[in-house]
């Protein structure tokens, strides 16, 4: 365990939260320049323990990555390196930990240096290039129900690509229509594996959650994409005449 310092409460919570946020934006920058070339899928980042002293390096995987920058409370730490006082371990790996803030002045002073808070927290290009991905498996997805119509397909259940946008990754979900359907009602919408879900700084929020899918609301310049390239765009407008 890395040694504790006997500093007044407020004091050693600032100085721990400035540690972490200098650590933090670094591994954003990390990140984007992963994310300009060919995509790693798992790539070194800094350990964003508030120590001083820590120069640990952690392998993760660019999913991973993702879903803990999606909560301004959640840092990837080395295992060991946790402030129990200020934060609770959410998720225990071999080579990392999650730690999530707690409540009161350790959240508040991680929200405040939130590397993605902001619409422009994001650059347009990558929210576009998010938002592209996700919409290529949306378009699968809406030929898989075309296909189950078609045919008249009597399975409870049928598998859809998840949509989260990342291009690594092909994992599936099985839906019935009507649950599918709830995705495709507003352009903007799209659906992922929980855990898989592109949200916050700007791109995207959770509108809805469940134990087998989760739907993301795009906004921004990636919900301007989304629009875009709605598969239904005929539909939409048909259902606007009738109103």
């Amino acid at each position: 365990m890395l040694e504790r310092t006997r500093e007044p409460t407020r004091e050693r919570q600032a100085r721990i939260a400035r540690n972490e946020a200098a650590f933090r934006q670094t591994n954003e920058e990390i990140e984007a320049l992963n994310s300009s070339g060919a995509r790693a899928a798992r790539f070194p980042i800094v350990c964003e323990c508030g120590s001083e002293n820590c120069a640990e390096v952690i392998m993760v995987a660019a999913a991973e990555y993702d879903t803990v920058r999606g909560d301004p409370h959640r840092f990837l730490i080395k295992p060991g390196h946790e402030f129990p006082d200020v934060e609770d371990v959410v998720d225990r790996r071999a080579d990392f930990v999650v730690v999530e803030k707690k409540p009161g002045l350790p959240q508040q002073l991680a929200e405040e240096s939130d590397p993605r808070s902001g619409e422009d927290a994001v650059s347009p290009a990558v929210a576009r290039r998010i938002a592209e991905n996700e919409s290529r498996f949306r378009d699968a997805n809406e030929r898989i129900e075309e296909a189950v119509l078609e045919h008249e397909i009597t399975a409870f259940t049928m598998p859809f690509v998840c949509e989260c946008g990342r291009e690594e990754c092909l994992k599936t979900l099985r839906l019935t229509l009507a649950e599918y359907e709830l995705a495709r009602q507003d352009p903007r919408l799209f659906l992922c594996i929980p855990g898989h879900e592109v949200v916050g700084a700007g791109i995207g929020r959770l509108v809805r959650e469940s134990s087998k899918f989760v739907i993301v609301e795009k906004i921004g310049v990636a919900g301007d994409v989304a629009e875009a390239r709605d598969p239904r765009p005929a539909d939409r407008e048909e259902a606007l005449g009738a109103g």
